[in-house]
């Protein structure tokens, strides 16, 4: 209860922090989570206090010593996966101690009998040690841990960078978010004529022939016309036309054309039907 004594209390106590010895002297506590027998306090300023049983190194302070008011969890440079690091999230096992920390790294300490420390080691930790991240993707990163009074084990969330529009196709349609192989963005997968760039940015299924599918120009008074509207998913792609009326290779033989479509995700673009478009 960290009170200073082992005296069971039939009503609510205040936990030490008047004290000067209590590592919660002068600190403002976030976040409270209880273990089997020991407590752990997260504080504004980003650091660790925990009392109570402290048989497997639960508590963090590198001893095995059971405390009676609150101590300081050990962020010693050298030695606690702690160091330099601002804690985010706390939770409590039945013997054990986990936080995810600001810059998405995770660390356990205490009983780590069968593994619930997830440092690919089943030795008990007296002071934080980094959670294993070898399985984890690019850029993934620990966001909450969780464990729980009579738990032997340990739980996390994990999140990756937000996937832009493209990459969700890609992810989709090939499995697969990075442009190259079968989801690169010049390439024809279903050899139909159209790179899977074009294929995104009409809506259309990449994997089997569907050029028919793309928007069609026709002729409106001395204008030749294309209009379409962007298809759901291609937030992300940019629409340009132009016209020649030679269609030769020199650029500057080519005229950009202003969309004159007013709406939101609608564009039309126009070119003079006189001319080769």
């Amino acid at each position: 209860m960290g009170t200073s004594n082992t005296s069971d209390r039939p009503t609510a106590q205040t936990v030490n922090n008047f004290n000067s010895t209590s590592a919660l002297f002068g600190k403002t506590v976030t976040t409270i989570a209880a273990g089997a027998n020991h407590s752990l306090a997260l504080c504004t300023d980003g650091t660790l206090a925990s009392w109570g049983d402290n048989i497997s190194g639960q508590i963090g302070d590198n001893t095995s010593t059971d405390r009676l008011i609150p101590v300081a969890v050990n962020y010693a440079a050298g030695i606690s996966a702690l160091s330099g690091k601002t804690v985010t999230s706390i939770s409590a096992g039945d013997r054990h101690s986990v936080a995810t920390c600001s810059d998405g790294s995770a660390a356990a300490w205490g009983n780590n009998a069968v593994g619930q420390l997830g440092d690919n080691t089943q030795t008990n930790r007296s002071v934080p040690v980094a959670v294993d991240t070898t399985n984890l993707g690019p850029s993934e990163r620990f966001i909450r841990i969780a464990s729980g009074v009579s738990a032997g084990h340990t739980l996390a969330i994990v999140a990756g960078p937000r996937l832009t529009p493209l990459e969700s196709w890609r992810q989709a349609w090939f499995n697969s978010t990075a442009n190259g192989g079968s989801a690169a963005d010049m390439f024809d997968f279903d050899k139909d004529g159209l790179v899977n760039l074009i294929e995104h940015a009409f809506g259309l299924d990449p994997t089997r022939g569907s050029s028919a599918q793309l928007p069609q120009g026709q002729r409106v008074g001395d204008d030749f016309v294309i209009g379409f509207t962007r298809p759901e998913g291609a937030s992300s792609v940019t629409y340009g036309a132009e016209w020649s009326t030679t269609l030769s290779g020199n650029p500057a033989d080519w005229t950009a054309i202003t969309d004159s479509d007013p709406a939101l995700n609608g564009f039309t673009f126009s070119a003079p039907a006189s001319g080769a478009t």
